[in-house]
């Protein structure tokens, strides 16, 4: 989900159309969570498309999703305002190494992205810049500390700007169990900090979304600490130092999947799927002042 000043962008897997693995859809909607396009697929495949990410340019969107026809490639395609492309679709990654997320933000001038990718082995977190007509504008770099064992297994990360400098959450199995981390990336994708843990608990934490407000970070994430999977969010300061406790939304009993959050002005607004048949998305928001 990403927000372009006056609505919503939103992405996400989609398996309504018969004869065909789950594809990528793109829709828009207002402050009120009400459609302002019809639902449009983007991904036209044979083959699946999954973990798709989105974010807006000032003029167009930028949707990036993995292909699944090895090698798994990361694959980015940009949209006017209706769901209509503005060119073809563009590779990102041509390594023979499976890629299974993908994140975007704008900075103003390039489109950072993150992805995870096991060119070395296990999962690592992979980064890299592009500008507004695709073109890479560095080498891919590799963003997580985690060693590369295969005890662990960094993944589903995402990514956001500050202004000067990027902030990347990601996944990692940490004594068998997944918790959250943080780290800092200069302009340029150099890695700035080392990774700080978030979540410390029993219990998975997984599949973190991470978005800027100006003066702080907030990650939301789906948490199993309270006996199923729930969206849990906390705020971080510009070096990573969290500044409020890990808050469980605690909308229902039922188990929630990936949860994303962006800023919108003076509110989080969160969105993520419910463990339902057939599976729904929910969206809301979440006053900052009302965060322990």
């Amino acid at each position: 989900m990403a927000w372009s000043g006056s609505a919503y962008g939103v992405v996400w897997e989609d398996d309504r159309d018969s004869g065909v693995p789950t594809q990528i859809y793109f829709g828009r909607i207002s402050t009120s969570g009400a459609p302002i396009v019809a639902n449009t697929r983007i991904s036209l495949s044979e083959y699946e498309a999954a973990k798709p990410g989105i974010v807006w340019t000032g003029s167009r969107w930028v949707v990036g999703w993995t292909h699944g026809l090895w090698p798994y490639s990361v694959f980015v395609t940009r949209l006017w305002n209706s769901g209509s492309k503005v060119g073809s679709d563009l590779t990102v990654t041509t390594t023979a190494a499976y890629n299974t997320k993908v994140d975007l933000v704008w900075t103003g001038s390039e489109v950072g992205m993150v992805w995870d990718d096991i060119r070395d082995g296990p999962m690592h977190i992979y980064m890299n810049r592009m500008d507004v007509s695709g073109a890479k504008a560095g080498t891919d770099t590799r963003i997580d500390n985690s060693p590369t064992v295969s005890t662990n297994w960094p993944g589903n990360p995402s990514i956001s700007w500050t202004g000067s400098e990027f902030g990347v959450t990601l996944a990692d199995s940490v004594s068998s169990d997944w918790e959250i981390f943080f780290t800092r990336a200069t302009a340029l994708g150099a890695k700035v900090s080392g990774d700080v843990r978030v979540t410390d608990v029993a219990g998975t934490s997984n599949g973190p979304s991470i978005a800027w407000s100006g003066s702080m970070f907030a990650i939301a994430w789906i948490d199993a600490r309270d006996g199923h999977n729930e969206v849990y969010i906390t705020l971080l300061t510009a070096a990573g130092v969290e500044s409020t406790a890990d808050t469980g939304m605690k909308i229902s009993s039922i188990a929630k999947t990936e949860a994303t959050i962006a800023w919108a002005a003076d509110s989080w607004a969160v969105a993520h799927r419910e463990n339902t048949w057939p599976n729904e998305v929910l969206f809301g928001y979440i006053d900052p002042s009302t965060l322990p």
